[in-house]
Parts: C-alpha cells; sequence; structure tokens
C-alpha cells in the first residue's frame, strides 16, 4: 500500500476490456489524513498505486512499471466519492481513467514490463 492508503471497495465490475470498476471512496481512508486538514483530497499517489493494483488484478499486467505517460490530474477526488476506474490493455500495458459521473478526475498510459 501507498503511503498507508487501503484500497476502495469494489461496488460492481464489468470485465470488458476495457474493465469498468466502480469504486466506493470510504471517507476514512488513512490517505485522507493529512492531505489537506479541513479540505481532504485523495492523493495523485494513491490513484496511481490503485490503478497499478487493479491493472495486475483485472489485466494480468505486472507491478513492474517501466513508464507512466500522459498523466492527468484534472478534478480533485474528495471522500466519500463514488468513481468509475476504467482499465484498457494497450501493447504494452494499460490506459487508466477514473471518473466521477461524466466527469474525467484522472489518467494516464502505464507500460509495464512483461
Amino acid at each position: 500500500m501507498t503511503g498507508g492508503a487501503a484500497e476502495p471497495r469494489i461496488v460492481s465490475e464489468t470485465l470488458g476490456p476495457p474493465v469498468r470498476l466502480e469504486l466506493a471512496v470510504a471517507p476514512d481512508l488513512p490517505c485522507f489524513e493529512g492531505h489537506f486538514p479541513g479540505v481532504p483530497v485523495l492523493p495523485g499517489v494513491v490513484q496511481l498505486d490503485w490503478a497499478i493494483r487493479f491493472g495486475g488484478q483485472y489485466l494480468g499486467m505486472s507491478s513492474d512499471i517501466r513508464r507512466i505517460d500522459a498523466l492527468k490530474f484534472s478534478r480533485i477526488v474528495r471522500p466519500g466519492a463514488r468513481l468509475t476506474l476504467e482499465l484498457e490493455p494497450t501493447v504494452d500495458g494499460f490506459c487508466f481513467r477514473y471518473q466521477h459521473g461524466a466527469v474525467t478526475c484522472s489518467s494516464g498510459r502505464i507500460a509495464c514490463a512483461r
């Protein structure tokens, strides 16, 4: 786990590709402590950690990451959010995208060792 961050609860799964996971982000996850006091935000490193973990679990990808490309954090994620995580395999790894409703919160491409 990254910085004491626990995984979100998976509410539903669509095993595509792409794989779509509906995630419930519990407000009491340790990663919200101190990030930031009074205005908690889900850290980007935690979003990456979850994408890598679920990419391994659902797509069979290696956790040996070679490169992260096109990484964008466009909207903050607050405690209690319900997110959709989309995982799409690529030639050398996978793409991920977190959405809250129709709004993209973050996305990127992860190249993995084979």
